[in-house]
């Protein structure tokens, strides 16, 4: 699982765990600092150190300041070959492992982010260096995400002492309770992470997966009406809301409107736009049900009811025939054995074979020809007039 504090990680890894140091520069050139609140530029400050690293490759601190400059703006792939350079140049420095570490952890490569940080911290004890209590919070994190629990716990209550507001060790103490079936160290933990920061998403898709398991759906959706409203922009919080107020027949209308929020944000979910579609059709709002449904057959083809649907909408509300046609044989190639899908298809042949004849000269003709015959069977049905 990757939290969502990884960035928070990143910095506070880079101004605790690692050091800025000096650089061998000329008199008129002075180095750049990292990235904070008044200075942000980071991609100068990038392309100062690169000028640095083409006249002189053989620096590691370069390579170093270089790969967390660009850790910090997300680009991890980079910050990893730079680090490595700067290993294979200097082996013996601790916080180039923690930065490795720390790119290896955004990459979700978490094995070799604990083996990166582990190094560091093997470093640091044989100069005598105690262990941040940063540098716990993270490995701690690291061995719970290996599933080494008992390791996790004793790094996570060290930092717990050291840091007793931090949120995201509260987080992970609490999913080492719901791991263990500790409710009351669990629903704790996890209460208190988010009494410490409110807008944590992951700390409530923890919570809310615990009291559904438990079989508690009230307190699941008291969590998650929480959720929603702490964490605005998360639109699986969202859905999971909705999921939980759908199983309501009352709530029903409150869950489509958590739904469609849910999906207006999340475009390439297909299953929200189909939820949210198919009511909209249900309730024959079908503007609003055409627009949904196109959306979930763009990221999900294989809808065969809302292919049917469309069809429906295109056949009866726009009239749109052609494109009626192309929805249910989309639906028949699905579901070939669906009658209902297949004479519709059959159907609208028919209608649009007749729309043909009607532009036709033929129909033209018809129609005369009908004209007369009806004007000379009325000619035999009046009567004779007397004298």
């Amino acid at each position: 699982m990757q939290s969502k504090h990884l960035i928070d990680y990143i910095f506070i890894g880079l101004l605790v765990l690692l050091n800025w140091r000096c650089l061998p520069v000329s008199e008129k050139e002075s180095m750049p600092p990292l990235p904070n609140e008044s200075n942000t530029d980071v991609e100068k400050k990038i392309n100062y150190l690169s000028k640095i690293i083409q006249n002189n490759q053989a620096n590691a601190e370069v390579f170093y300041q270089r790969a967390a400059l660009n850790l910090s703006i997300g680009k991890e792939n980079l910050a990893l070959a730079d680090i490595d350079r700067a290993l294979t140049l200097k082996s013996d420095q601790a916080e180039y492992y923690y930065l490795k570490a720390l790119a290896l952890d955004q990459k979700g490569d978490f094995a070799n982010a604990l083996a990166a940080a582990r190094k560091a911290q093997l470093l640091e004890q044989q100069e005598g260096i105690l262990p941040s209590p940063t540098s716990f919070q993270f490995i701690g994190k690291l061995y719970y995400l290996q599933k080494d629990t008992a390791q996790a716990r004793r790094y996570l209550v060290a930092a717990q002492q050291a840091f007793p507001d931090h949120a995201e060790i509260y987080y992970y103490l609490g999913l080492l309770g719901k791991d263990a079936g500790d409710s009351a160290r669990a629903v704790g933990f996890l209460k208190k992470a988010i009494e410490l920061q409110p807008n944590y998403p992951e700390v409530y898709l923890s919570l809310i997966d615990f009291y559904k398991k438990r079989g508690n759906k009230r307190q699941a959706i008291a969590a998650a009406a929480q959720a929603v409203e702490s964490c605005p922009n998360q639109p699986k919080l969202m859905e999971i809301y909705a999921d939980l107020l759908i199983t309501n027949q009352e709530r029903e209308a409150l869950a489509i409107q958590w739904y469609r929020r849910a999906a207006d944000m999340w475009t390439d979910n297909w299953r929200l736009h189909y939820i949210v579609g198919m009511y909209y059709y249900r309730k024959q709002v079908y503007r609003e049900a055409e627009k949904y449904l196109k959306t979930a057959l763009a990221n999900k083809p294989d809808l065969e009811k809302a292919l049917y649907s469309l069809g429906m909408i295109y056949e009866y509300q726009q009239h749109n025939l052609p494109e009626a046609l192309a929805q249910y044989e989309k639906a028949a190639q699905i579901t070939p054995y669906d009658t209902t899908v297949t004479y519709s298809v059959r159907r609208v042949k028919r209608k649009i074979a007749y729309e043909e004849y009607k532009k036709s000269p033929q129909y033209f003709l018809d129609q005369m020809r009908k004209r007369k015959q009806e004007e000379a069977a009325g000619a035999l049905e009046q009567p004779d007039d007397q004298d």
